[in-house]
């Protein structure tokens, strides 16, 4: 998780308009510093999209189960366990949002719910140990991530239906060099094309897809 950056605190102007000579330029600190910003936050979103989204399916789902809850102290217990998970996950902490989603009971665990926020949690691990190249943990970690979100499909088949879920399963599939699945599930995402961000970012996956293949054979 990247550390949060302290802002700066703004300078009242002053009254008298500056000498000509010292006039500030077209881009300024300010506008050079939002631009750096603006860069940064679209990096991040390339390779956080598809966590965010795999939390957003699960969330809407976790309102669905909620619904239906009988046993209302195991809900109180397990809502709280999904809002610190949430959160956690948002943070980037994944290894600490799959530890609480563990405390969780067995049956809500076997929620479709638990299992994608699980699913993420493993992705989000497999993509630091990535980044550390630590490949063998990465791809270990990459396919806990697939098996939960097969579970949280099988639980509830319309996660299909999500642009979230397809975006999320076919990119976990592409890092494990699963590309044919990779392509058919990014291709289910354009053809539901509920959010454009999340369009654009399965046509950029395509694109790499093909890039990849070029030449050679796509793995089954």
């Amino acid at each position: 998780m990247s550390a949060k950056r302290k802002s700066g605190k703004n300078i009242p102007g002053a009254k008298a308009a500056p000498p000509a000579d010292k006039a500030q330029p077209a881009g300024t600190a300010a506008d050079i510093k939002k631009q750096g910003q603006e860069s940064a936050g679209s990096e991040i979103s390339r390779r956080t999209i598809y966590f965010m989204m795999l939390g957003f399916a699960a969330l809407v789902l976790l309102v669905a189960m909620i619904v239906a809850a009988d046993n209302r102290k195991d809900w109180t217990a397990s809502i709280n366990h999904y809002s610190l998970a949430q959160v956690q996950i948002g943070e980037g902490d994944y290894a600490k949002g799959l530890e609480t989603l563990q405390g969780l009971s067995e049956s809500y665990q076997a929620s479709s719910s638990a299992q994608l926020l699980m699913g993420t949690c493993y992705a989000g691990m497999a993509e630091e140990a990535k980044a550390a190249e630590q490949t063998q943990e990465a791809q270990a970690d990459m396919q806990l991530a697939a098996q939960h979100l097969d579970r949280a499909r099988a639980a509830n088949f319309q996660l299909v239906q999500s642009q979230g879920y397809v975006n999320g399963y076919g990119k976990i599939m592409l890092e494990l060099g699963r590309y044919e699945v990779a392509q058919q599930y990014f291709l289910q995402s354009v053809a539901l094309n509920t959010y454009p961000e999340l369009t654009e970012f399965a046509q950029e996956n395509i694109e790499t897809i093909k890039t990849l293949t070029e030449g050679g054979t796509a793995n089954e």
